[in-house]
């Protein structure tokens, strides 16, 4: 499964091959107010990522 993603103004664009559908997701305050909500996250191998 291979997703692709980028930040809002265009710069930075990716694509990541996933190997595994797990994620993890932290409700901390700093997390909360990065995200105005939990902040989840995935674990991709770094040779997976353009």
């Amino acid at each position: 499964m291979t997703r692709t993603g980028g930040c809002m103004c265009g710069a930075v664009r990716f694509t990541a091959k996933l190997t595994k559908l797990e994620f993890g997701a932290c409700h901390c305050e700093m997390c909360r107010r990065w995200t105005g909500s939990a902040l989840l996250g995935i674990t991709v191998p770094q040779a997976n990522v353009t």
